[in-house]
């Protein structure tokens, strides 16, 4: 299949510069009055497959990027998971983590907006928010799978990650530089 037919779609012919780019070949989705598209498409962290959607308004300039954990979170450990994601969105530079306070299973979710709205956007944007999106993923995925899968506290299982990453800084302190 050929690329779409992007011509006034300024924001969505930037999502498919990024796609290129990454090398991606998946197709961007056009609604039929062409003032929305929508990529899907799955990406590999911590060797997990995670669901990726960027959402372009045209009419709006904005572009949404979504992320989504590869595992549900049971109803029964929202509460639990809110006051890690409260703590977690804390630390992210961009975006944020969510979770679904209903009563199915739901998965984490990463998301990140931009509005350009007299402005331009640049591939390299749209990479950054996926890219903070997959970094929220690949420093903290550990912790929720943990919080969502299993019945510790969430007190505790916060402590032990914190712990943890302070391991790791000082062993890294303790290696000094790397050379080149």
């Amino acid at each position: 299949m050929g690329k779409p037919d992007l011509k006034g779609m300024p924001l969505s012919a930037v999502v498919q510069a990024f796609m290129d780019q990454k090398g991606w070949e998946d197709e961007i989705e056009i609604t039929e009055d062409r003032t929305h598209s929508t990529v899907e498409t799955t990406i590999g962290i911590n060797d997990q497959a995670h669901n990726l959607f960027i959402e372009v308004e045209e009419p709006a300039q904005r572009v949404h990027v979504y992320l989504y954990s590869p595992y549900k979170l049971p109803p029964r450990r929202v509460d639990a998971m809110v006051k890690i994601l409260n703590r977690i969105n804390n630390q992210l530079q961009l975006g944020r983590l969510t979770c679904n306070d209903g009563d199915d299973a739901s998965p984490i979710q990463f998301m990140c907006g931009i509005d350009v709205e007299g402005g331009t956007l640049a591939a390299a944007q749209v990479d950054m928010m996926y890219g903070y999106g997959a970094n929220a993923f690949q420093t903290w995925g550990e912790l929720l799978a943990a919080v969502a899968l299993t019945k510790r506290p969430a007190e505790e299982l916060w402590s032990e990650c914190l712990a943890e990453q302070e391991a790791a800084a000082s062993a890294e302190e303790e290696e000094g530089p790397s050379e080149l």
